[in-house]
């Protein structure tokens, strides 16, 4: 009895000792899987740490920028009502001087056409008052135009003329030099004669820069006398009156008659011939002292010329 029980007691503790191994084991598995997820916690733990650690900087930082959005908005605030204050009073102020201003300017506009009026109203009695001397200042430019317009074609008739002449003497120089070249039997003649005409191929150069020189200033005179005729025509709006053909056909009579008819030069291709008559001196003295000084000097030296 002994034995069976000694028997049973060593059958219990063996199955114990397997029952004992066997928890061993699995208490060890289970270990081993506690330190696995244990490593993977710790490094879970250490992942959440880092973003709780960056989640919070994100948020410092996002509340001081939003304590200095705050900050600001506060400024911008007050400086925007400040602003609006400022905007009313300039409004106000505005008002008032856009007002003032259109009072003085309606008083300057009616004080200007008072002063235009009273302008006009003397500038007419002016005219009224000196209508003779005016028009005898017209008539006397008139005359000027006409007589310069005549002027003007006997200079460009003689301007063609002395072309004519330079081309005459081109021609004969290049004879005398085909004279000279061909040694005729009296050379020296002949080289005389080439010097010569040279001189004279000078001299109507001269002449001809001459005339170009005095067209020009013929040509300035007489737009400076259309200028005036223009400013003197122009006081019609002051109550001058004056009769446009009559006075242009008593303009071409007298000049016809002081100027008359020289004839010094004709143009063309045909004739280039000069027949020299002196200028009605006589006649033109009393057209040129009714003249303006340098309508004056400028006529007497086309007569004298």
């Amino acid at each position: 009895k002994s034995k069976v029980e000694a028997k049973a007691a060593l059958d219990g503790l063996e199955q114990a000792l397997v029952k004992q191994k066997n928890q061993l084991e699995s208490c060890q598995q289970q270990q081993l899987q506690a330190s696995r997820d244990v490593i993977r916690t710790k490094t879970e733990l250490q992942a959440a740490l880092q973003a709780l650690r960056a989640a919070e900087t994100a948020f410092q930082d996002a509340n001081i920028k939003n304590e200095l959005l705050h900050g600001k908005v506060e400024d911008l605030t007050a400086c925007i009502e400040r602003t609006e204050q400022e905007l009313n009073v300039g409004k106000v102020a505005w008002q008032e001087a856009d007002h003032a201003c259109n009072e003085w300017l309606q008083e300057a506009e009616a004080q200007e056409q008072a002063v235009r009026a009273r302008m006009e109203s003397a500038a007419r009695a002016l005219v009224q008052q000196a209508s003779e001397p005016i028009n005898r200042a017209l008539q006397n430019v008139q005359l000027a135009i006409a007589l310069l317009e005549k002027t003007l074609q006997d200079k460009q008739a003689e301007l063609c003329s002395l072309n004519c002449d330079k081309a005459r003497i081109q021609n004969k120089l290049q004879q005398s030099k085909s004279q000279v070249n061909e040694q005729c039997s009296d050379i020296r003649c002949a080289q005389k004669q080439l010097a010569r005409q040279k001189d004279e191929f000078r001299t109507c150069e001269a002449q001809i820069q001459r005339s170009k020189e005095s067209l020009e200033r013929i040509k300035k005179v007489l737009e400076d006398a259309h200028e005036k005729r223009a400013l003197l025509a122009s006081l019609c709006c002051f109550g001058f009156v004056f009769q446009e053909a009559e006075l242009v056909r008593q303009a071409d009579e007298m000049s016809s008659a002081s100027y008359g008819s020289f004839k010094c030069f004709s143009a063309g291709p045909a004739s280039c011939t000069s027949s020299a008559s002196a200028p009605p001196a006589q006649a033109s003295c009393g057209v040129l002292q009714a003249q303006p000084a340098d309508l004056q000097a400028l006529f007497q030296q086309m007569f004298a010329e």
